[in-house]
Formats: C-alpha cells, structure tokens, sequence
C-alpha cells in the first residue's frame, strides 16, 4: 500500500465519497454504530481510547459520542483526512501507512471498515496487517472489522449501487480472492482473502471471534477478550 492508493483517494474523490460509500449503505452503517456502541458499553470504565484505522474521513467518530474515550484515527490520505478534522475536532488524526509501526501502545477499541486491507499485495500480507491490529488491541480489549468476502463481492455488479453509481466490477482470479474495480476515484486493484484467514488469526489473539451478517454484502467479525499481558496505552509516535 502506498503513492497510488493516496493517489486514488485525492480531494476530487474525497468529496465524493460520502455519497457514494455512506448514503448508498444506511443497513451497513447501522450495523457498525449499533456493534461499536455495544462493544464500548460491554467495555464501561475501561473503554478508554479507540483507533480507527484507515478511518477515511471518520464518519463513525462523528455519530458516536464518546466524551471520555479518546478517538485516534491512521489513513493514508491527507484530503480524507481533511476531511476528518472538521468533523472530529478533539480526535488525534495520523496520517500515515497502517503497515508501518505508527503505535506503540495499545488501545481499548480497534475498528477497521470497508476493508483497507483490500489494497494490500497478498493473503500474506492481509495476514501480517491483521497481527499488527491485534498488537494495537489492549488486553481484554476489543477488535471489529467489517469484511468484504470471495463470494460476496461479485453481486456487487447486481447492485442498485453499481447501477446509480456506474460502479465496474472485473474478477481477476477463478477463486474471487483478486478483483478490479473502476468508480470516480479510478481503478482499484483489491484483494480479498476468505474468512477463514480472518477468523483463524484472531482467534489466536482473542477469547471470543464472532461473526455477523447484515441485510447487505457485508460480513461484521467482533472479536473480544484480547489475550496476553497489559500494555499502557500510548499515542502515536
């Protein structure tokens, strides 16, 4: 991941994007503030900090108040992040390259959403993308993604958003791991690992890995009870 994804999401793009990926996906978004909202509830005094990673313009920052839980964000595009600022004032916004060592510390909520490790080169490195949220997630922490999968991503052809949006869609590999897609922001190459791969890494760093499915094309991996011993949290570098 680098130049040609920040290339991809330039201000052109960024002012965009909301009508494309937020008002186009009301059930998805549903679903991400109603499983952030609980995770944070079932976290209570200890929910202290939340990372956003490839947060885009931190949409989700905006819609759920959070008055004693500090909100950092990581993206790698300055005009997202712009974007970011006005509408989170108090959040820390990095930008920066989710691949690189950005923290040092851990947090009490990790979230990810519509699947920036997609960009990535290979499985390999979706799975070494997955260790470092996991090494970014406290003790007894939380982690949740929502997942674009093999089997899904092709009915977004069918969509009413491919038909508003013009939205192109092409399959690269017989077993729908590798697609390209073509909307306002360009071309972008993506990959997309089974959930399996997902499910069977975290299941090493968490007590519990759940997975939930909304009306839409989109699946919601929650995975609690981070294991190992405590880090102080810490802000980025």
């Amino acid at each position: 991941m680098g130049d040609h994804v920040a290339a991809i999401y330039g201000r052109a793009y960024a002012e965009t994007y909301e009508s494309l990926y937020v008002h186009q996906w009301p059930e998805k978004h549903a679903v991400n503030l109603f499983v952030i909202t609980r995770l944070l509830h079932e976290q209570g005094s200890q929910a202290k900090s939340w990372l956003d990673v490839g947060c885009g313009q931190a949409w989700h920052f905006s819609k759920v108040t959070t008055p004693t839980v500090e909100k950092v964000g990581v993206d790698l595009s300055l005009a997202q992040l712009s974007m970011a600022r006005s509408r989170n004032p108090t959040a820390s916004l990095v930008c920066a390259n989710m691949m690189d060592p950005i923290f040092s510390g851990a947090f009490s909520l990790v979230t990810s959403f519509w699947s920036p490790y997609a960009y990535l080169r290979d499985s390999a490195e979706v799975t070494e993308f997955l260790r470092r949220l996991a090494g970014w997630t406290q003790v007894d922490g939380s982690l949740y993604l929502d997942l674009m999968l093999p089997d899904e991503v092709g009915t977004f052809l069918g969509s009413d958003f491919a038909r508003k949006t013009g939205f192109q869609l092409f399959q690269l590999a017989p077993d729908r791991t590798r697609w390209t897609y073509r909307d306002l922001g360009g071309d972008h190459e993506i990959v997309t690992p089974p959930l399996a791969l997902f499910h069977d890494e975290f299941s090493r760093h968490f007590r519990t890995v759940d997975v939930e499915f909304d009306r839409g094309r989109f699946a919601h991996l929650i995975a609690r009870g981070k294991r190992g011993q405590p880090l102080a949290h810490q802000r980025a570098r």
